[in-house]
């Protein structure tokens, strides 16, 4: 359900404008950090 909200909210020709200039998740060397989240689902929230 929460994907296809996002769908919804976020269309995909949107999405393929924006999804080029997010900063990609790199893992860090020495561990911790944050778990990789759904970019698509981050981005509905903040529209």
């Amino acid at each position: 359900m929460a994907e296809e909200l996002s769908k919804r909210l976020v269309p995909d020709k949107l999405w393929e404008l924006v999804e080029p200039v997010l900063p990609k998740f790199e893992p860090r060397r020495q561990g911790g950090g944050t778990e990789p989240v759904d970019e698509r689902a981050v981005f509905t929230a903040v529209v």
